[in-house]
């Protein structure tokens, strides 16, 4: 109770109101597909039987959100040979970088970086030798500027300055609308732990990496230095082409494949951090998981890996198509293509800030965007299945920040 008056105290004198009454107009000015459809899809109070929390859950409902995250942003040298002026996913400077972890849990040491042979330990001070570049450093999620990027792009201080130039000029007429991100030449990599398993060769030994919103997995990453050097240059690398492949590399034998969903959705889950993730995340994946197939959902809480006792044929039957050259942009828009239920990917993750708009839900899509809402409840789980999984738009009172969702000339995130 003092924490509410304290949050609406400040939000008073800071001028903030929480209920963002502009949010639908700047947003839709911004080019971003949105509907003023309501966020709470049953009656208030419930009427459904949906979960409710409990009294002493403190969720700051006072303060502004949209706008409280900042984006992981990975620079890139030039564009993609496959980039198309209407596909933002081949733009590769317009891209962000997070990545998740394989490791089967739901929570984690209150820093993952301090787990001792995790490979999110060994990516926080990996050293690409071989090419003297910058180590990848895990970021702060929600530290407010972004540190150095990795890598720089090459052809000298003047070719980096024009790139810089370049891309905040690209930037300019997003910057001033609150939540919508492009990505500035900046960078910094998002490391988190997430709940799938494995699917390496070898899961006690090696982890299974999604890169985002490259909307790829890699497999068979060593948990040493050398694997998270090997992820580094054959896949966070900005000189891995976004809508490419991971490089061949014998001595890892790395394999990558286009996730086969047509999204994915993240829920912070990070109860050593904050419980209250713990408790949202947990409600909100019940509603997900209780969405039938008749409203236009099928979901996903793996990938599953194959375990040690399946026959290594069955497991080489089981592999995806790997993810190569000029197909890479086929596989992902071929996702979402067909009819039927939309096939979604429900992951939990480790802390990625902003545990104070509990529950915390980013969801991914193949077309190289991300929309990360806040304040999600179970009462709110059916109309972001409708309204922003389905029919692509964002519900803008839920909104916390989003990637490459201004979509000028389009009606839907889903259109490519």
């Amino acid at each position: 109770m003092v924490l509410h008056f304290a949050r609406q105290l400040a939000a008073t004198v800071l001028g903030q109101d929480a209920s963002d009454p502009g949010a639908l107009q700047e947003l839709e000015a911004a080019g971003v597909p949105v509907t003023a459809a309501d966020c709470r899809s049953c009656a208030d109070p419930c009427d459904e039987g949906h979960e409710d929390y409990a009294k002493r859950f403190d969720v700051d409902m006072e303060s502004e959100m949209r706008g409280s995250v900042k984006p992981y942003r990975r620079q890139a040298r030039t564009p993609h040979p496959l980039s198309l002026p209407s596909c933002p996913y081949s733009q590769a400077i317009f891209s962000a970088l997070q990545i998740l972890i394989s490791t089967g849990k739901a929570d984690w040491a209150h820093d993952i970086a301090s787990e001792s042979n995790s490979l999110a330990s060994f990516l926080s001070d990996a050293d690409d030798k071989p090419s003297r570049k910058k180590k990848p450093k895990a970021a702060p999620a929600d530290s407010p500027e972004p540190t150095d990027a990795p890598d720089k792009p090459s052809g000298g201080a003047q070719a980096q300055r024009q790139e810089r130039t370049r891309a905040r000029n690209a930037n300019r007429k997003t910057a001033e609308v609150a939540g919508v991100f492009a990505a500035p030449p900046a960078g910094r990599l998002s490391v988190l732990n997430g709940s799938h398993t494995s699917r390496a060769d070898d899961p006690d030994a090696a982890d299974t990496v999604l890169v985002l919103p490259d909307y790829v997995a890699v497999a068979n990453v060593p948990r040493s230095a050398a694997g998270a050097a090997a992820l580094w240059r054959h896949a966070l690398d900005p000189a891995v082409p976004r809508a490419g492949t991971v490089l061949a590399d014998a001595a890892q034998e790395l394999r990558t494949w286009t996730l086969p969903y047509d999204c994915l959705i993240m829920l912070c889950s990070h109860k050593k951090r904050d419980a209250r993730c713990h408790i949202a995340s947990q409600a909100a994946r019940n509603r997900f998981h209780a969405r039938p197939r008749s409203c236009g959902l099928a979901r996903r809480h793996g990938p599953r890996g194959p375990r040690k006792r399946r026959a290594a044929a069955r497991r080489s039957r089981q592999r995806p198509t790997p993810r190569a050259g000029a197909a890479a942009l086929e596989q992902l828009q071929a996702l979402g293509a067909g009819a039927g239920a939309k096939k979604a990917l429900v992951l939990k993750n480790s802390h990625i800030g902003g545990h104070k708009f509990a529950g915390n839900v980013i969801i991914y899509f193949p077309q190289g965007l991300s929309v990360w809402y806040g304040r999600v409840t179970p009462h709110e789980v059916a109309s972001i299945v409708q309204h922003t999984i389905i029919e692509g738009k964002v519900l803008a009172p839920l909104l916390r920040g989003g990637l490459n969702i201004s979509r000028p000339g389009r009606t839907s995130l889903l259109d490519w």
